[in-house]
């Protein structure tokens, strides 16, 4: 659907489980063995996986490998959630679909083309809608897959793991202009005497809700823990479990506001950024300044 396409959700969605266990019904709070994931693909997409079987990390990092597998296991526990909520029906609907999507992709054949135009013109107003609904989800999904794969090279090219890239970090922008030739104290007089003013705009085919963002959030560092930390059986069913209630939550909430925000509502969602983001935030990026004006013999940043 294009952007900004206004749908309604149909009601008929089954009302909330208690818990999303029957995903993978661990019987008691011991150290599991990997027989503890029931999906068939959850668990392929799991233990046959070289970053996401909770070994913990290691000195090795494929950028594109990291991807396919984040992607691979959401998409799994979300198609498995779709499956749980919405029934055998429309889930097989959007499998086909999704499969239909995939080969025309690779192909570009007209015969692939037809065959997905064909079973989207055979769905009822209904279950377009809650396709279309499906596809954002999954759209989102990978955006946080991107973050994580970005967010994990950047560590690995911290450690020293894989070659740098061009500077993205406070540090390395800082070494950067001092190779370029710019003195150390010009760098420290750009830094402590310019003026930082915030801007909150909202976009309303662009943003999402708040309770979106946090589920998504949530699932983003839900993947990264499972990456890096070397995990029982119990606790990578934790995570899963975890992710999996973030995704079902998201799946559960309309990605659409029904009425226009009001400007008190756009001042709040404003104020939420610093809540969560600027209050967290910007006291370790100021630290992280200190430490690289520190690494170039400078003082730190005044506090005024």
């Amino acid at each position: 659907a294009p952007l900004g396409t206004q749908h309604t959700l149909p009601a008929a969605r089954p009302a909330p489980r208690n818990t999303t266990r029957g995903i993978f019904d661990p019987p008691n709070r011991v150290a599991m063995p990997k027989q503890v994931i029931k999906d068939e693909a959850i668990k392929e997409a799991v233990v046959g996986s070289q970053y996401l079987a909770g070994t913990g990390e290691t000195t090795h990092f494929d950028h594109h490998q990291v991807l396919q597998e984040s992607d691979d296991l959401i998409r799994a526990l979300f198609f498995s959630i779709v499956k749980e909520t919405t029934g055998t029906e429309f889930f097989q609907s959007l499998k086909e679909v999704y499969d239909l999507s995939e080969k025309f992709h690779e192909s570009q054949a007209q015969s692939d083309f037809d065959a997905l135009t064909t079973k989207l013109g055979s769905l009822t107003n209904e279950e377009t809608m809650m396709l279309a609904s499906a596809f954002s989800n999954v759209l989102n999904l990978h955006n946080v897959s991107e973050h994580v794969a970005s967010a994990m090279e950047e560590r690995h090219a911290r450690l020293d793991d894989i070659p740098r890239g061009p500077a993205k970090t406070t540090n390395g922008a800082i070494k950067g202009l001092v190779a370029k030739g710019i003195s150390k104290e010009a760098i420290y007089k750009a830094i402590t005497e310019q003026e930082v003013d915030l801007v909150l705009t909202a976009h309303p085919t662009q943003a999402l809700r708040r309770s979106m963002l946090k589920n998504f959030g949530t699932v983003r560092q839900k993947l990264l823990d499972l990456q890096r930390a070397r995990l029982s059986g119990y606790e990578r069913a934790e995570l899963l479990d975890d992710m999996a209630s973030a995704i079902q939550a998201a799946w559960r909430t309309d990605e659409i506001r029904r009425t226009p925000p009001k400007p008190q509502d756009e001042m709040r969602a404003g104020l939420s950024y610093f809540n969560e983001t600027i209050f967290e935030g910007l006291p370790k990026f100021a630290r992280r300044i200190d430490s690289a004006l520190i690494n170039q013999g400078l003082p730190r940043i005044p506090m005024e």
